[in-house]
């Protein structure tokens, strides 16, 4: 079976000026219409949730011959300590620019097994306060 390659999102840019490139294991990077060598001019993402959404679809694209399609749910609490109550629309917003996350597929692979792909996403829409009030 031939080895699958892995999609990465590489930061090009700085902090004041952010920039990103979308990736592949074996050197190339993604054109906006090809995969290339480094030497061409890769499709520079201003937006970092743009670049990950091509990165994923690049991998599912590889992926299409997956006979099993799963889906698996991990929550992440997040507890948030102030002087005053904020608003929850505030925190999901600042989680939204702060947050990241990531998967290790240089170091691990795509999946648990040779022919699988693992891909994560957040929903921000299901964002939602469970409990609140003064510390105890």
């Amino acid at each position: 079976m031939k080895k699958r390659r892995a999609v990465f999102v590489e930061n090009r840019g700085t902090p004041a000026f952010p920039r990103y490139i979308v990736t592949e294991s074996n050197g190339k990077v993604w054109t906006g219409r090809q995969w290339g060598t480094r030497q061409q001019r890769p499709l520079l993402f201003a937006d970092v949730e743009e670049a990950a959404r091509t990165a994923q679809a690049l991998l599912q694209r590889d992926y299409k011959d997956a006979s099993y399609v799963e889906r698996h749910i991990v929550p992440i609490y997040i507890e948030v300590r102030s002087k005053k109550g904020i608003a929850p629309d505030d925190v999901k917003r600042w989680l939204r620019q702060a947050m990241t996350v990531t998967v290790a597929y240089g170091d691990l692979g795509n999946g648990p097994t040779e022919d699988s792909l693992v891909l994560l996403n957040v929903d921000w829409g299901e964002f939602f306060q469970v409990s609140g009030g003064p510390a105890k």
